[in-house]
Order: structure tokens, then sequence, then C-alpha cells
């Protein structure tokens, strides 16, 4: 539609120019009350998959480059707590009440979700500072998801979302969670710290899970553990990481 069409010439615009750009803080406190709206852009189902993608990474510039200096909480919390995690638990919440047909939407949504989770954890850790605590929840959550089924969700919410009611696609939703922590890891802007970082932190949790549950792992974690395992190989490079955890 026009709209799409209209998103899809203006936000790869706007997107170079966070890129590009070095931007007074003025300038930077009226993009942070862009935030919202472009995460509703990101997520959005009304509108183009190149739309999405371009309000994405203009989230992603804004967090990582164009934060204020005197904000003391990294901005990519109002995204997490204003509209990711809620779509997500809403999601969930349709596969267990909706019919059959209904199951590829709803994953669908939860995938992209997902993966908007990830990118807001890939430009809190390329920025660091105030904003390196919330790479490091966003990339626990994911392994948790991936190995687990389920987490305490972080940034206020502390409650638990789980895939272990959807008992028939857990699965699913587990190697989900998983490409989601790919995305991450695959972020090659900013310092390789971060990312080391989180790879120690998802490869000590897969280790400590296979030896506690060595005898009774069931079908959905072994996927789980598999796809990870899998995705970390892929990505990165093995001398990277130490022997403690490999």
């Amino acid at each position: 539609d026009c709209e799409s069409v209209q998103l899809s010439i203006c936000l790869p615009l706007f997107a170079k120019m966070l890129q590009k750009s070095d931007l007074s803080n003025d300038m930077k406190m009226k993009i942070s009350a862009m935030i919202e709206p472009l995460t509703e852009l990101a997520i959005g189902e009304e509108i183009n998959t190149r739309a999405r993608s371009e309000a994405a990474s203009s989230l992603f510039w804004i967090i990582y480059q164009h934060q204020n200096e005197k904000e003391k909480e990294c901005l990519s919390k109002i995204a997490l707590q204003e509209s990711i995690i809620p779509g997500v638990l809403n999601r969930l919440d349709s596969i267990d009440k909706t019919k059959a047909e209904f199951y590829e939407e709803n994953v669908d949504a939860i995938r992209n979700s997902l993966s908007l989770f990830a990118l807001m954890g890939s430009a809190a850790g390329c920025r660091g500072l105030s904003s390196t605590k919330v790479s490091d929840d966003i990339a626990k959550s994911l392994v948790e998801l991936t190995l687990f089924g389920k987490t305490v969700i972080p940034f206020g919410f502390q409650k638990q979302l789980s895939f272990q009611s959807s008992s028939h696609i857990q699965t699913v939703l587990q190697l989900v969670a998983a490409s989601a922590y790919s995305t991450m890891i695959s972020c090659d802007t900013g310092g390789p710290f971060w990312r080391q970082r989180i790879l120690h932190m998802a490869l000590k949790a897969a280790t400590q899970a296979v030896s506690a549950n060595s005898s009774s792992i069931d079908d959905s974690s072994f996927w789980g553990h598999l796809a990870l395992v899998t995705h970390i190989a892929i990505k990165v490079k093995t001398y990277t990481l130490s022997d403690t955890v490999m």
C-alpha cells in the first residue's frame, strides 16, 4: 500500500543518516522519542518486510550511537518494555487459545519479536557503558529459552516467559530462540569483548545443563542444546573461546 511504499523510501534514508551522522545532544533527545513508534513499525504486520527491516536498523543505530549522555538507562528498555516483550507474551497466549491454522502466524510473530529482542541486545552490547547489563540480560534470556524453553523476563517484568505451556510446538519455539541468539552474535559492529562475554555465558550454561541432566534430557532440550552449539560453531572461530568452556 501507499504507506508501506513511503516508509520503504524514507526509512532507509533515515537509517543511513543515523549511521553516518554525529548528532548533537539536543537532536539525540528528539530522536529518542522515536524509539516506541519505530519499534511498532519493526514488529508491525501491516507494512512490508523492507520497511520493518529499516525500522529495526534505525533502532539499532539510535541505541548504539545516538543515546544522550545524560540518559541513565539504555533506550532499548523502552522498546523492550512497551512493545517487544508484551508482543511475545500475547502471541504465546494466542497459541494456547487459537486453532491450529493460526500456529504459523503466531510463531512468525514470535520469531520477528525475538529477532528484534536480539537486535536490541546487539545494539546495547556495541554501545557498552550503561547498556552492558541490558545486552547481558537479553543474551541470558535467549539462551535460557533455547536450552530450557523458559526464562524469567528481566526489565521490570519479573514473570516467567515459557514455551512449555505449548508443548506441541515447544521445540519449534526453542529453535526460534536459538536463531535469535545467533542473530545477536552475528553482529560485527562494536568491539569483540561483548560478544566474547555472551558466548562464554552461553557455552557455560549449555555445558552445565548437559552435565546436570545427562541421563534425562528430553527431545526439546536436546534440539535446543544442539541448535545453540551449532549456531555458535558456525558463527564463531573456536580459537576465540577459552579452554574452560570448550
